[in-house]
């Protein structure tokens, strides 16, 4: 009868030169075989990007690469998707990474770096907005281009913050018109007016510093 080739699991196992077809002969035979180890596919994918793709022999030693130089933005690795033998097994392996969204600190500070707000635990690319503060403008500085959603790293930004400014009227005791400015920056301190050959305070109560709108304060 004609005598099958061995199989091995993970080897390719052929006749020696010179042994094909062989048949039992009426006594007891050696027949010599090629034994060879045989490679198969093994794939490590990061981010949609094969970063190993190699043959490797069955058997040869295996361990998951070194992730230096890859980044998913937003993102940080949390592991593969599958364990990883110590070995390489008889068929293809392909490994694929999986992540963890990150969750971040954004905080605003003014052009002074005085904190106006800190967002906490916000998850990269959900939407922040601009902090608000009455009397005051707070707006991108000029030339920067403003972020809508989180970063994928806690990040701080600078932004101008600008007070309003409103007209104030400066009145004697008599309702007379002392002085008027036309543009009064909010929460700044007023100054008294000055008048020669006059001595001028605030009337009593009169709080000297310029309110969220246009006001009239009273001086004796």
């Amino acid at each position: 009868s004609e005598i099958a080739l061995p199989v091995k699991e993970g080897y390719t196992i052929t006749w020696a030169e010179g042994t094909e077809n062989v048949t039992m002969p009426n006594n007891d035979v050696e027949l010599t075989v090629v034994v060879t180890t045989n490679k198969y596919k093994l794939t490590f994918v990061f981010n949609g990007e094969e970063i190993v793709s190699e043959d490797v022999e069955y058997g040869a030693s295996i361990a998951a690469p070194s992730l230096e130089g890859h980044a998913k933005e937003g993102y940080t690795f949390l592991r593969w998707n599958a364990v990883i033998p110590a070995t390489m097994p008889a068929n293809e392996l392909t490994f694929t990474a999986e992540f963890v969204i990150n969750r971040v600190t954004v905080t605003f500070v003014d052009q002074n770096g005085e904190v106006l707000s800190e967002i906490v635990d916000v998850r990269y690319g959900d939407p922040i907005s601009l902090p608000t503060e009455l009397g005051y403008e707070i707006k991108w500085p000029e030339g920067v281009e403003a972020v809508t959603t989180a970063p994928g790293v806690d990040t701080v930004y600078t932004l101008d913050k600008i007070a309003h400014f409103h007209k104030l009227i400066i009145v004697d005791q008599n309702g007379e018109e002392v002085e008027v400015r036309e543009e009064v920056a909010y929460e700044s301190e007023i100054a008294l007016p000055v008048k020669e050959g006059y001595t001028i305070t605030w009337a009593e109560g009169v709080v000297p510093v310029m309110p969220n709108e246009e006001t009239t304060l009273k001086v004796n």
